[in-house]
């Protein structure tokens, strides 16, 4: 089995798990996040189609509406930029909406705010320029390790505050709140 196979295979039974809650919840709809689009940097791009491949045809065979975060270094594996946007576009054709998950992937507790704020930032990029060409806006984020304004520390007041800035920069809302 190789290492792209086991994480496959975990997702696929989820998403069948989810298609029986699915047809068995009358009136009620779930929606499906995956996070660090569009895929692990250590997997060749031919396995990361592979897989994607496999993931949308679940989501699509139970219509699971769908929110693919994207985490920017992600894109930017060497010899692979081109294949890896295409695979954002491939999530974007199936019907999915693309959320930012920062660029380099680094929880708000290990760097400096500011640092951090310019990371969010910079991983608007690949996501919002996808939804662009759909005539769609950016409109959701997803902080790596999901801190919460719950916790009421300065640093999450101070990115709260970022993002209610996103609108103003022609991105949209966010989903943090």
């Amino acid at each position: 089995m190789t290492s792209a196979s086991a994480p496959l295979r975990t997702a696929l039974l989820t998403f069948l798990f989810l298609g029986g809650i699915l047809h068995s919840s009358a009136g009620q709809r779930v929606a499906v996040t995956i996070d660090d689009l569009p895929g692990d940097e250590n997997l060749d791009s031919r396995s990361l189609q592979v897989m994607t491949d496999k993931i949308l045809t679940a989501l699509r065979s139970h219509d699971v509406p769908t929110i693919g975060f994207v985490t920017g270094k992600r894109v930017l594996v060497h010899n692979q930029v081109d294949e890896r946007i295409e695979l954002l576009e491939a999530w974007m054709k199936a019907g999915a909406t693309l959320g930012n998950h920062t660029f380099s992937h680094v929880p708000l507790s290990a760097i400096p705010l500011e640092e951090y704020k310019r990371d969010v930032i910079k991983g608007d990029l690949f996501p919002a320029y996808q939804m662009a060409g759909r005539g769609q806006k950016l409109r959701y984020f997803r902080a790596p390790q999901n801190p919460t304004a719950a916790s009421g520390s300065v640093q999450e007041g101070e990115l709260l505050n970022l993002l209610d800035e996103v609108p103003k920069r022609g991105i949209g809302t966010t989903s943090m709140r």
